[in-house]
């Protein structure tokens, strides 16, 4: 597993690449000259020439675009897996923290302490729902507040084994605490992922399709418009 912070830095890389495609596409479609031409009859000519020129890099265009949103989705991916990495180093810090208190009332100065042991190790914590739920953000060592590149990490436990016992007792040793999920071959899972959604988009598509062929042969009174549950009779 990468750390957090080479995660957010190759997200970021994502990101200029993204930006550095647009431009570039921009420049292949000709977008600076076409907007300096006001649209107007005596200017038709030139635009058409112009729309004409970008058409030739149309294959080019149409390469940037598959790029821009492979990246995309690679850092939709790229971001759980930063919440699997920050969770993934805060949670150590953050057990051995609580293990000190165990069996415990979590007060506010048991709170306050924990809290602070945790604050020097690099990250922040909150639990709530009555110890069902645990937040982590890392922490900005310049001011020592939220670093706010980074989201929010929420943990939850089962209702069973919380943090928190109902008596507000701490019970972190026994807490069954799920944490997010780490997706080594990220890239792959992007191709995966946009590879079901096409799948999907075609059936719906195609189910749109079938909807409409079936509703121009419908009885009066009987109308399909997707968000029915369906059977398998009409009846």
């Amino acid at each position: 597993m990468k750390g957090y912070r080479a995660i957010y830095e190759e997200m970021q890389r994502n990101t200029a690449a993204i930006e550095a495609a647009k431009t570039d596409i921009d420049k292949l479609s000709l977008k600076e000259e076409r907007d300096a031409v006001k649209f107007c009859k005596a200017n038709m000519e030139t635009l058409k020439a112009l729309r004409a020129q970008a058409e030739q890099n149309a294959g080019k265009i149409a390469e940037l675009s598959e790029k821009i949103y492979f990246l995309q989705v690679v850092n939709l991916v790229l971001s759980d897996n930063l919440k699997a990495a920050i969770a993934a180093e805060a949670l150590p810090i953050i057990r051995e923290a609580f293990q000190k208190y165990n069996g415990k009332q979590y007060g506010p100065k048991t709170a306050a302490a924990i809290k602070e042991e945790v604050k020097k190790a690099g990250f922040f914590v909150y639990v709530s729902n009555g110890g069902r739920d645990l937040s982590i953000n890392v922490v900005n060592q310049e001011n020592m507040c939220n670093d706010f590149r980074f989201e929010t990490v929420r943990l939850y436990t089962s209702y069973e084994a919380r943090i928190l016992t109902p008596g507000n007792k701490i019970s972190f040793a026994t807490a069954e605490i799920e944490s997010p999920a780490y997706i080594e071959d990220y890239t792959g899972r992007a191709a995966a992922i946009i590879a079901a959604y096409n799948k999907y988009y075609e059936a719906r598509e195609a189910a749109t399709k079938a909807r409409d062929e079936l509703n121009n042969i419908m009885p009066a009174g009987r109308y399909y418009n997707g968000n029915e549950t369906l059977y398998k009779t009409i009846f």
